[in-house]
Order: structure tokens, then C-alpha cells, then sequence
């Protein structure tokens, strides 16, 4: 048994998702953080303006790493970057249709491994498990 289970745990639960996951992206030529700034500008509430400052507030990622992102994204046509008109300092990235494909196909995905996962264990597990990661999330702020 393991000196640190939890996080143990956590921590083998992360690698058996991104393995999962990293094979299916790497076949639509994604990397994870590819993936992740996808699908979170598909998942903004409506009306949202995705603009650069949002990004890198939601990933905490270096200015030039999120540049470096969309210039990849871009060049794949997944996203545009387009002037804000409320701001003209400020840079909009919208999703191309191409991208909104990939984001449809991504989606589908979780939603299988949720599926298998939610059909395997009861609500009170659920429940359970959410909150042994929300005390993680705590702990560890």
C-alpha cells in the first residue's frame, strides 16, 4: 500500500485518463493543452468574447506559451484571432468550424469515458469521489 494513497490514487487516475486520451489526440494532431484551450472556448457561457487576457487567466499559462498554442491552432485553421470590437487592444480567438469539429469529437469522447465510469459505480460514489477532490482542492491552494 502506498505511503500517500490519495494522492496516489489521483495521480494514477491522471495517467490512465491522459494515456487514454493522448492516443486519440494525437490521431486528430492535438496536443492536451491543444485540446484544452478548444474545448474551453467552445464551453464559455453564451454571448462570451473569448479574448487572450480570459485564456490566460483560465490556464495560468505563461503569455508566451498560450501564444505559442494559438499560433499552432491557428495555422491548423482550429481558431482565428480577430481584433475585439469593444476593445480594440484586446485580441478575440474564436473556434473555425474546422475546430468546432475536433471540439464535437473530443466531446464525444469524454462523454463515452463518463458514460463507462458513471455506469460503473453508484450515485453515493459520485458523490463520494467529488468531494475526496474538492478536499484535495483545498488542501492544496
Amino acid at each position: 500500500m502506498s505511503r500517500f494513497p490519495v494522492l496516489r490514487a489521483v495521480e494514477r487516475a491522471n495517467q490512465l485518463v491522459s494515456r487514454h486520451l493522448g492516443r486519440r489526440l494525437e490521431k486528430a494532431g492535438l496536443t492536451d493543452i491543444e485540446a484544452q484551450v478548444l474545448f474551453h472556448l467552445d464551453h464559455l457561457p453564451a454571448g462570451a468574447r473569448p479574448a487572450m487576457r480570459d485564456l490566460k487567466s483560465a490556464f495560468g499559462l505563461p503569455p508566451t506559451t498560450l501564444t505559442a498554442v494559438l499560433d499552432r491552432l491557428e495555422r491548423r485553421r482550429l481558431v482565428r484571432r480577430a481584433v475585439n470590437p469593444d476593445d480594440r487592444r484586446s485580441t478575440l480567438v474564436v473556434p473555425t468550424a474546422l475546430g468546432r469539429r475536433r471540439i464535437t469529437e473530443m466531446s464525444t469522447l469524454l462523454s463515452g469515458i463518463e458514460a463507462a465510469v458513471s455506469g460503473s459505480v453508484s450515485a453515493d460514489d459520485l458523490v463520494a469521489f467529488r468531494r475526496v477532490l474538492d478536499a484535495l482542492e483545498k488542501a492544496t491552494e
